[in-house]
């Protein structure tokens, strides 16, 4: 299950990576969220 939660936050990273208009506030969401 950890491994799960890791890859789902890495993609997540990802997808932040290819979408430069996401800012450091809705990465403070993501995180505070999981």
């Amino acid at each position: 299950m950890g491994e799960k939660l890791g890859e789902k936050r890495l993609k997540i990273l990802n997808e932040m990576l290819e979408k430069p208009t996401i800012t450091i506030i809705e990465l403070a969401k993501i995180l505070n969220i999981t």
